[in-house]
């Protein structure tokens, strides 16, 4: 049995246990073999996880892979699969138990049930321990497709992001689990926001914009009553919309009166949204986005947490695309926290256009080779 995001599912795949609604009743009973309009049914039901037997998942994706048992290109953790085999921040597992908590929490609101933290507690203190005792492991963002995916995946790479920015400001563990559960719930207030707002392709009007305005105080309201989340937690949610310029909502808050860890889940909040894909654009490339960080450097965002973001992020994020100053295309692994132009490359493609087999890795910062623009996915063509 294995736990698998709806988006990934495959026609054929076998239910390891009944799928159920809000309400508790059964979609499908176990050992139903989902169809095209089941996993349809699924997404618009907007039901994010469920179990599927294994092995039948096993020989389907081995089976549409050509019989060859390597990892899915699409699979939660990797946009491409050139690197698999590098040590990730947050394992899969995590990633995926903080995808449901944040789903039964938004569930529970949006069926009007008290909130109940537990699950997000627990699975931020898992996130913690990782990252803690990954500290070199390569950045791993959950890749976003969907609106829906969004709602409930973006929670999660902020609180990994902000973790991540947290443990490179020397917080200790405690006071990073805090922040975390902070970071994971930060727009639980969404849920009170019109879904044509929500949605909506186009620019907002001043009065719709007036209303996304809102979410933060929801936010807050609705995290008070759980008196397990602590006040610091609220305040990120409450407050991750200020800027440092005191030009944020909702309280037009400035410089040290936001609280730190709220000054941090907004660069978080900001990087995640830019390399996502909304409803109203595509995502940028992660280097474009970087860009835009250091733009709002000491106006929307806090100098000193840019500075502790980019030295670990570097100007070129891990999962960037490069070329090459030898012509060559390259995936950047980790940065180099000294040299923040110069990251640790795999090689994907040769000068000569050709598919890179042998993986191989190049630190920037001790070969002569640099950087000489950003690409996109699409500019990639092995």
């Amino acid at each position: 049995m294995s736990k698998m995001l709806v988006k990934y599912l495959t026609p054929g795949v076998t239910t390891a246990r009944p799928i159920k609604d809000e309400n508790d009743n059964v979609l499908f009973p176990r050992g139903h073999k989902l169809t095209e309009q089941d996993i349809q049914s699924l997404v618009e039901r907007r039901i994010v996880l469920v179990f599927v037997d294994k092995e039948d998942l096993f020989q389907l994706r081995k089976k549409a892979q050509g019989d060859k048992e390597e990892p899915a290109a699409g699979s939660l953790q990797y946009k491409t699969p050139l690197i698999d085999d590098v040590q990730l921040l947050v394992s899969e597992d995590t990633q995926k138990a903080a995808i449901e908590a944040v789903h039964s929490v938004i569930g529970d609101m949006r069926s009007g049930k008290p909130l109940d933290s537990a699950q997000s507690q627990d699975v931020v203190d898992t996130m913690v321990l990782e990252m803690m005792a990954n500290k070199d492991a390569m950045v791993n963002l959950i890749d976003i497709k969907t609106f829906d995916d969004y709602t409930f995946s973006h929670p999660v790479n902020v609180c990994a992001l902000s973790i991540l920015i947290a443990i490179e400001m020397g917080c200790s563990a405690e006071e990073i689990k805090v922040f975390g559960v902070g970071a994971l719930l930060h727009d639980v207030g969404k849920v009170e926001i019109q879904d044509e707002i929500l949605n909506k392709r186009g620019a907002l009007t001043d009065e719709e914009f007036l209303e996304m305005k809102k979410h933060p105080v929801f936010s807050r309201n609705m995290l008070v009553q759980d008196k397990k989340i602590s006040e610091q937690s609220i305040n990120i949610a409450f407050q991750h919309h200020e800027k440092f310029n005191g030009a944020g909502y909702p309280q037009g808050l400035s410089g040290e009166q936001i609280d730190k860890f709220a000054r941090v889940a907004a660069i978080a909040d900001v990087y995640d949204a830019l390399t996502s894909d909304r409803i109203y654009r595509p995502k940028m490339k992660p280097y474009e986005a970087m860009k835009i960080i250091l733009s709002g450097n000491g106006t929307h965002f806090d100098p000193e947490v840019v500075k502790v973001f980019v030295k670990h992020m570097s100007v070129y994020p891990a999962e960037s695309i490069v070329r090459l100053s030898s012509n060559e295309i390259a995936i950047v692994i980790k940065a180099n926290e000294n040299t923040l132009i110069a990251p640790v490359v795999r090689l994907i493609v040769d000068k000569n256009g050709n598919k890179v087999s042998n993986k191989e890795e190049i630190n920037l910062s001790e070969d002569s080779r640099y950087i000489c623009e950003a690409l996109s996915e699409s500019d990639l063509n092995p």
